[in-house]
């Protein structure tokens, strides 16, 4: 492998914050790069019992880096049906055991 090829050495930052999402608001593909919005639901503060959807992070990832992605979740997926935790279901995708 010559130098242009080696994978650069991961040198972890602890200043990066984690951020929580439970909701993909968008994904989309504008040719060049792959666009994915997360978003975070939280209850109506106003006691009427609606949510609302707040933005919490937005990642712009060119091709390779979402191809990458994309294998890694194939994988780490298919443990976990392997091991049981998920179950593959039907259109609304895996299911937690």
């Amino acid at each position: 492998m010559d130098d242009n090829t080696k994978k650069p050495d991961y040198v972890a930052d602890y200043s990066v914050r984690e951020t929580f999402g439970d909701a993909v608001v968008s994904l989309v593909y504008d040719g060049a790069n792959f666009r994915l919005e997360i978003g975070v639901s939280r209850m109506d503060q106003t006691g009427q019992g609606g949510n609302t959807m707040h933005p919490v992070a937005r990642v712009i990832m060119p091709m390779p880096c979402a191809n990458d992605l994309r294998n890694k979740l194939t994988g780490l997926f298919e443990q976990l049906e392997n091991q049981g935790v998920l179950k593959r279901g039907n259109q609304e995708g895996a299911k937690l055991q």
